[in-house]
């Protein structure tokens, strides 16, 4: 008999081994994210280093990379420096004070460091200037103007990119602090947690896993060994947290794993989430690992979604909470071996009982919810999840438990961790594009169903998820630590706030410094030489910082060389200037070419629709591109959202599952320049499979589609949604042509995009009863001949009339009953050319 226990988590941690208690070994990858692994005696490591000086300079801290930006700035001006002295020393500008000099105002080394300062920074107070007198002066200043250029473009490109780094996209990902092993559909499943705080969405996301164990050789040599775990749903839309799960069966490193085996285990679960930014575009991945004392048997996390009428609320101090339940404490191997046997015996008490007629279980008819697969009858009767309450007293029926830890809350969990559905389908392209004629409905955009919506919609018509994140911990340091995604996700009020803010602050920083200096100098008293020229207030020496930061110069008020810390301090506002700078225009830039702009142009049908396609039920929606450049590697997905309760009676409130769109074939990539009709074939793995019309009418569900693909003008990765709940799909109908044929050159009419027409003939049966011949076809040449009768009636309705006009001023086809009921006769076959006219 299978064995069910509750387990503490504090009773893994205290395990010990038969030869004591188990030694702690170094992670191979920290909680955070970062590999504990030093490279020693690597050959001429500073020149691979410094040949990629790009990246170094991107990976070191910022402390490192502003003193090196520092010291080139600083070294250039010295140099720079030196040369002017020396022009000066051999024109005899220094001794001579009355001649014509080669640079004005160069009378010490000091004044030529401040001329060369003035001159790369492009400050120019006027004090000091070039003269015409000195051809090789003019020379220097030129080539000291270029490398200025280059130096500034370098130092704007480094820390844009170091700002933009994916590790501080990473502070905003996290993951749970356990793993889990429990019960999900009848298998044993590992799974974790992972969660965005951050409210703006990621493209491409996938989530992976790896077993790591690492062997000592007598030799001393260490071996790791990488082991894959296959995950149920690998990729996912990480709009609200989610459970990434594990089915531990047959194949899995974890298989002939027990309780006692994982408490005596010495391996390292490292998992990982590679996605790209919607913000920036750019490819981040977020890892993290579970030792085996973090793998919580018996465990499930709680339930962190809170549903309403008028949006979804995700409460973050739930992130880590876990209740304990009734879980199986032998390996997943024993477990479906003991299962089986069950299986058997129950079979054979079927069998010596008379058949009943019909099962209840798995009939196909109307249900008001999506229908699941009963391929799951009989778990062997696998208890419910039950979960321990601070305030019951009553303990578990005959089953051993640890000792009462703290509350944990009813746990309902592993949202949108969902089963990923094997796939087949197709994405055509544009068929209804052909010149065919309605059958004479006047749909416009087709809103048939009027039914009251239970919930609001999770994906809204414009992408936008509707979501709110509460008690998020530490939200604050995380958005500053990655401060750049922060500010360009941020309007454009509160960036254009940020931005004067930061260069008003520092003006007035530096220029309390330079009232300072001139206070402790005398130059407010005296009339003897000053530090600062023409500074004799705190207003004057906030246009003197005004002046030196934004590089104006107006030349009354300058620095003099008879302080050094009035110098360092221009040097440092300088250098500080261009930080700043760069800051600001890589912001600006990114937040201007953000790639979920180029989402305005892409655009969904506002109806999905359900009809028959080449003999089978497929559903359908349309998706355009307003601009004629294309979008590269494009390519489609879509999701199923709803609630439902797994075989071990767990409630999940958000639920996702794969709708296939041809991911295995690779038709999900198309080519979209025209208007494209995706088609989901709704077959044996399809969860609508048993879904009629009727059913269809009292179901509640919401279908999300989603568009990605790089943006052609930046490269960059953008991701496009929509949402589809019950009452927008539409039986029966099919979209109308937007595609025609011209003399040199095809036509999209996007007036007609969002229209349909129905289709009489459609079944109304569920794709089950109709693969099982419950419902008879009518001729499939009838659709296309009743069609073209159509187009031939509506022209001549055209010429005599005009045609009727519909609410939104287009045209409207209008047939007689006599006329449509003859265009049903089906006829002898006709080609496809002729049908379809293109």
């Amino acid at each position: 008999m299978t064995k069910y226990l509750s387990v503490s988590p504090f009773e893994e941690v205290s395990v010990k081994t038969e030869n004591g208690r188990r030694s702690k070994k170094q992670r191979y990858v920290r909680k955070e994210g970062s590999c504990s692994v030093v490279f020693r005696h690597v050959p001429e490591e500073w020149l691979l280093f410094f040949n990629d000086i790009f990246t170094t300079l991107v990976e070191i801290r910022w402390r490192v990379m502003f003193l090196i930006f520092a010291l080139s700035y600083i070294l250039s001006w010295l140099f720079f420096g030196i040369l002017f002295y020396i022009i000066a020393l051999a024109h005899g500008d220094i001794k001579d004070h009355h001649k014509h000099p080669c640079v004005y105002e160069v009378h010490s080394f000091t004044a030529a460091f401040l001329f060369s300062l003035e001159t790369q920074t492009t400050i120019g107070y006027g004090f000091r200037g070039m003269s015409e007198n000195c051809m090789i002066a003019i020379i220097i200043v030129t080539i000291q103007d270029v490398i200025s250029c280059f130096i500034d473009t370098f130092v704007i490109g480094i820390v844009v990119a170091k700002m933009a780094s994916a590790r501080k996209r990473a502070q905003t990902v996290g993951f749970s602090n356990h793993a889990v092993v429990n019960l999900r559909d009848g298998y044993l499943c590992l799974s974790w947690r992972i969660g965005d705080f951050r409210r703006y969405h990621m493209v491409e996301g996938s989530a992976s896993a790896q077993i790591l164990r690492n062997t000592v050789q007598a030799s001393g040599e260490v071996t790791i060994t990488y082991e894959n775990l296959a995950i149920q749903q690998k990729d996912i839309i990480l709009v609200t947290p989610t459970t990434i799960f594990h089915r531990i069966e047959s194949g899995s490193p974890l298989y002939k794993m027990s309780l006692e085996d994982l408490r005596k285990a010495d391996f390292e679960l490292v998992v990982s989430f590679t996605y790209t930014d919607d913000s920036t575009g750019m490819l981040h991945q977020t890892r993290t690992s579970y030792t085996a004392d973090e793998i919580l048997w018996g465990h499930l996390f709680q339930e962190m979604i809170r549903v309403s009428k008028k949006q979804y609320k995700v409460d973050y101090n739930l992130f880590n909470n876990t209740a304990k339940v009734l879980v199986p404490v032998v390996s997943a191997e024993e477990y479906e071996q003991k299962k089986n046997e069950k299986e058997e015996q129950m079979q054979l008490r079927r069998s010596a009982r008379p058949s009943p007629k019909h099962s209840p279980k798995c009939s196909p008819g109307p249900s008001s919810r999506l229908p699941q697969k009963c391929n799951q009858e009989s778990h062997l009767n696998v208890p419910a999840v039950t979960v321990e309450h601070m305030q019951d007293n009553q303990p578990e029926p005959n089953l051993p438990t640890a000792e009462a830890e703290e509350a944990a809350q009813p746990s309902q969990t592993e949202v949108m961790g969902s089963v990923r559905a094997s796939r087949y389908s197709t994405v055509s392209s544009e068929e209804d594009s052909m010149k065919l004629a309605t059958t004479g409905v006047p749909n416009g955009k087709a809103k048939v169903h009027t039914r009251h919506q239970p919930q609001s919609r999770f994906v809204k018509k414009d992408g936008h998820c509707n979501v709110q994140f509460i008690n998020v911990s530490e939200k604050g340091q995380r958005y500053l630590a990655d401060i750049f995604t922060t500010c360009v996700d941020i309007r454009w009020r509160w960036m254009f706030i940020i931005f004067c803010l930061a260069f008003l602050l520092s003006w007035l920083f530096f220029g309390c410094i330079f009232w300072l200096v001139a206070i402790f100098h005398g130059d407010l008293e005296s009339d003897t030489k000053k530090c600062i020229s023409n500074v004799s207030s705190f207003t004057a020496a906030f246009l003197f910082s005004i002046e030196t930061q934004t590089t104006i110069g107006y030349g009354y008020r300058y620095v003099t060389e008879e302080c050094p810390v009035a110098v360092f301090m221009v040097v440092f506002q300088s250098i500080v200037g261009c930080i700043i700078d760069a800051f600001i225009i890589g912001a600006v830039m990114a937040k201007m070419a953000k790639p979920k702009k180029r989402n305005e142009t892409l655009v969904f049908s506002h109806n999905a629709t359900v009809a028959m396609r080449d003999t089978k039920l497929c559903l359908m929606w349309r998706v355009g591109n307003l601009r004629k450049s294309h979008l590269v590697e494009a390519h489609v997905r879509a999701q199923l959202l709803k609630s439902r309760t797994t075989a071990e009676g767990e409630y999940i409130p958000l639920d996702q599952m794969d709708i296939d769109v041809g991911f295995d074939s690779g038709v999900d990539r198309i080519f979209l320049v025209t208007p494209i009709t995706i088609v989901h074939e709704i077959n044996e793995d399809s969860p609508f499979y048993n879904m009629s019309k009727q059913d269809l009418e009292k179901s509640d569900f919401e279908i999300v589609v989603i568009l990605e693909g790089m943006v052609e003008a930046t490269a960059m990765t953008t991701q496009c949604r929509s949402s589809y709940v019950a009452n927008e799909i539409l039986w029966g109908h099919r979209f109308e042509p937007v595609l025609f044929e011209e003399k040199n050159y095809y036509k999209v009419d996007y007036s007609r995009f969002h229209k349909t027409y129905e289709v009489l003939n459609t079944p109304l049966c569920s794709a089950r009863d109709l693969a099982e011949k419950k419902y008879i076809l009518a001729n499939t040449n009838s659709f296309c001949y009743e069609n073209e009768m159509a187009l031939d009636k509506k022209e001549d309705t055209d010429e005599g009339n005009g045609g009727s006009v519909g609410p939104d001023g287009t045209q409207m086809d209008s047939i007689s009953e006599t006329e449509h009921s003859q265009a049903m006769v089906p006829l002898e076959p006709r080609p496809l050319r002729r049908e379809s006219e293109i």
